[in-house]
Formats: structure tokens, C-alpha cells, sequence
């Protein structure tokens, strides 16, 4: 599957496979969860 490529706002999107959509996102979801872990970690470290 794919999704079809677009324009937003001016500016033309590429279609790209629907898998390497979905694993880029997951990764980049994956990184804040991280980031959120640490800060939230720092926090009640100082506590």
C-alpha cells in the first residue's frame, strides 16, 4: 500500500509505502518516549 503523494499548505508531499511511513513514525515516537523518560527521570532524581 501506499500513500499517494499530495499538497499542503504549497508545499507537494512524495507517495511513499505505507511500512516505511509507519516505521519512521514509530522510531520518531519511540525517541520522545525516550526523551520524556529522561526528563521525567531528572525531575524526581532532584526530589
Amino acid at each position: 500500500m501506499k500513500i499517494p503523494s499530495y499538497n499542503c499548505n504549497n508545499k507537494s508531499y512524495p507517495a511513499i509505502k505505507l511500512k516505511a511511513f509507519l516505521t519512521k513514525e514509530f522510531d520518531r515516537a519511540s525517541m520522545l518516549h525516550v526523551e520524556m523518560d529522561n526528563a521525567s527521570n531528572k525531575i524526581v532524581a532532584k526530589r
